[in-house]
């Protein structure tokens, strides 16, 4: 049974109650639908019925008791959306603002709860304060933390020199060194060849051993020999070195006389 809109009697109750009739705190009997919907448009409300707007054009229906008096309810047009927000102590707290609602005013909203200054980080980037929110972002709180920066470290100084880095030096013709040739033309080893590596590869020698680089295979040599040779490479640098010695001299006077004959500029 439908019936017009001006036969019927309306009860308003504010927003936040619930459709119980018992619950329900009155504000206003208003007499027709018409002024219902100008007292609720300058208030910027809305008329809701079992969860549902009432528009103005819409007819309402008596129920089975033939009720006139129906409760309604006013609901705010302002837009509502639920924010989820983490904090540090790993626990996600709803809160529910305008949809207008900027970074800013949710800050200053936790600030307070906090008592401490806290900045909003959303997917992996501080969020401005001017900037609005959405609901489907996830916003976590950061704090902060005084101190963490290390101490600086002293200046280390190094009384030694800085050890040198071993460079390979390619050497020509380095194969005739594994071989030896005598006063009647015969050809010999010098070197040892690896057992057990393919043939041609020849072992490192050394005044105590004989090393192979590429299985790394060592044999060291008996103490006479070892003896020998270090007496020999004795030998060796006290030659190279008495040569050295002999050759300075002629070395420093012969740079003398080349630096002083350097002829200048012409005019």
């Amino acid at each position: 049974m439908s019936f017009n809109q001006t036969d019927l009697m309306f009860k308003l109750t504010d927003r936040n109650t619930s459709l119980a009739k018992q619950d329900m705190i009155d504000i206003k009997m208003i007499s027709t639908f018409n002024q219902a919907f100008q007292q609720t448009q300058q208030k910027q409300q809305v008329i809701q019925f079992r969860i549902k707007n009432i528009h103005k054009s819409d007819l309402i229906c008596l129920d089975d008791n033939g009720v006139r008096v129906i409760y309604f309810k006013l609901k705010s047009l302002v837009f509502k959306m639920i924010i989820k927000v983490g904090h540090l102590n790993g626990e996600v707290r709803l809160y529910d603002l305008a949809d207008s609602c900027t970074a800013k005013e949710l800050m200053m909203m936790i600030q307070s709860e906090t008592q401490c200054e806290i900045t909003l980080v959303s997917n992996g980037e501080a969020v401005a304060a001017s900037a609005l929110l959405g609901s489907e972002s996830i916003y976590y709180v950061n704090v902060d933390a005084e101190g963490g920066k290390k101490k600086k470290k002293k200046k280390k100084n190094f009384a030694k020199p800085k050890k040198k880095k071993h460079r390979h030096r390619k050497v020509k013709l380095a194969t005739l060194k594994l071989y030896t040739v005598d006063g009647k033309g015969l050809v010999q080893r010098s070197h040892k060849q690896c057992p057990q590596c393919p043939q041609g590869v020849y072992m490192a020698k050394h005044f105590d051993r004989h090393y192979c680089g590429t299985c790394h295979q060592t044999f060291r040599m008996d103490e006479a020999t070892i003896k020998a040779n270090l007496e020999a490479i004795k030998k060796q640098q006290a030659a190279k070195a008495a040569a050295e010695a002999a050759a300075a001299p002629a070395g420093g006077a012969a740079a003398g006389g080349a630096a002083g004959g350097k002829k200048g500029k012409k005019k």
